[in-house]
């Protein structure tokens, strides 16, 4: 009875209107796969930011306050074209870290979604 189970089937619908037939081992190795690649996104996401935010501090905003000092490394205008829009890419970067945490912690339907956060997010640029 349990092999019986373990083999029951559910039907899903592809692209191509074929009806393929998935056994739920099947189903919940594709979310378990799901599950690993949107972690994966999180934690590079996270690496990412961290990075950005160490950019920041320990070279950014020292060399602004040089550049604006007494005796300047770089004029601003270096500064500037060094770092480019590092602070608006650490924002919208921490704001997608954000997004993607709240989808990955709180998934609906037992189903992890973040093409819905990169949707969010494209609205926001």
């Amino acid at each position: 009875m349990s092999e019986k189970k373990s083999k029951k089937k559910s039907k899903k619908k592809k692209n191509n209107n074929k009806i393929v037939i998935e056994t739920e081992e099947e189903i919940n190795r594709k979310k378990e796969k799901r599950k690993r690649v949107a972690q994966e996104l999180l934690e590079t996401e996270r690496i990412y930011v961290n990075d950005l935010n160490v950019l920041l501090t320990y070279f950014h905003s020292p060399m602004i306050k040089n550049a604006t000092g007494t005796e300047p490394v770089l004029t601003m205008e270096d500064v500037k074209s060094v770092f480019g829009s590092l602070k608006v890419m650490s924002g919208y970067n921490t704001m997608l870290l954000s997004e993607l945490e709240e989808a990955i912690e709180n998934p609906t339907d037992d189903m992890i979604c973040v093409g819905g956060v990169f949707n969010k997010m494209v609205s926001n640029i």
